[in-house]
């Protein structure tokens, strides 16, 4: 069996996270070179070589290239990746210690110029590869811990975003739309900017049908009395989370409340599935809406001159 085929049958058993799930990387990663590192147990017997190996870590990965050269950057529409240790493992420091040495032996033969993936807070991998000469940067992400209690939730919002609210419910309507009509709109929205989208309109597409059949999606948007579309998101989630994956606004009425509307169905979103709503980026506003910073990181490695410019590519994949 390939690693890919191992790590697909693990999905299917183990609850791993959203964006490390096989059906979430076969969409998002459309059109792109996309493996697994994997750390597994030994069978114990001949007998036993056809079965599946016991999974102990595994590294889910994409590689970008830039002119002749390979680089390990985290895939678009991934906010977070890294990697997975098999739960009863978790604590065990010195485990977690020979799991990452051999990650990053493996690593090393891929003969990659720089890696670098967004790993979950609390990853128990962070202090190994630290040791192991891996680079840190610290990410902030805002998330709004409890959001069931909706009228608590809305009395910390700012007054600005409380006025705009109560102004602009009645007016705007709420609707489901298709991936298609995201896709156009954000594209229009980034125009605005004079920006384009990090991403193509298949990797949308394809990851919407998957999130579809799977039960985890909403694509929703604010549209006015006329129905002109003024603000969209996309909204996934694991039993972990919602997580705001993408969102958009029309740039031309930036003061007309569709953002706070947007946001409050998101909230409304997590409250319905009895979930924390994750925003996946740090936007100084979003304190506005009562969220509150919470840290990830960033893990490199390889010389400082192909970590730029890994970085830079991974800057480019921002949406």
């Amino acid at each position: 069996m390939t690693n890919k085929e191992i790590y697909k049958a693990l999905c299917e058993r183990e609850n791993l996270p959203l964006f490390m799930q096989y059906w979430w990387l076969e969409g998002v990663s459309a059109g792109h070179e996309w493996d697994v590192l994997l750390v597994t147990e030994e069978p114990v017997a001949e007998a036993e070589q056809e079965q599946q190996p016991k999974v102990l870590a595994a590294m889910p990965y994409e590689i970008t290239r830039r002119w002749w050269m390979r680089y390990i950057n985290q895939p678009v529409l991934c906010p977070y990746g890294g990697i997975w240790f098999a739960p009863e493992l978790e604590d065990n420091a010195e485990r977690i210690d020979d799991m990452c040495r051999q990650l990053d032996s493996q690593l090393q033969a891929l003969k990659v110029r720089a890696y670098g993936q967004h790993f979950l807070p609390g990853s128990p991998a962070a202090k190994s590869l630290e040791q192991l000469g891996y680079k840190f940067s610290n990410r902030r992400t805002y998330i709004l811990e409890d959001v069931q209690d909706l009228d608590k939730v809305i009395a910390g919002f700012s007054r600005n975003k409380r006025n705009k609210l109560q102004k602009n419910t009645v007016t705007y309507n709420v609707e489901n739309i298709d991936a298609e009509e995201f896709f156009q709109f954000h594209h229009l929205t980034v125009l605005q900017k004079k920006q384009k989208l990090q991403y193509n309109r298949e990797t949308l597409l394809v990851m919407a049908e998957k999130a579809a059949e799977k039960g985890c999606i909403r694509i929703f948007g604010v549209k006015s009395a006329d129905h002109e579309l003024l603000a969209a998101a996309v909204v996934v989630w694991d039993d972990r989370s919602v997580y705001q994956l993408i969102n958009t606004f029309d740039h031309d009425h930036p003061d007309c409340g569709a953002r706070e509307l947007l946001t409050l169905e998101a909230i409304k979103q997590a409250r319905e599935l009895g979930l924390k709503l994750d925003f996946t980026y740090h936007r100084d506003y979003l304190k506005h809406y009562g969220a509150k910073r919470a840290g990830y990181f960033v893990i490199q490695h390889g010389s400082s001159f192909h970590m730029l410019l890994q970085r830079f590519d991974a800057w480019k994949k921002r949406y």
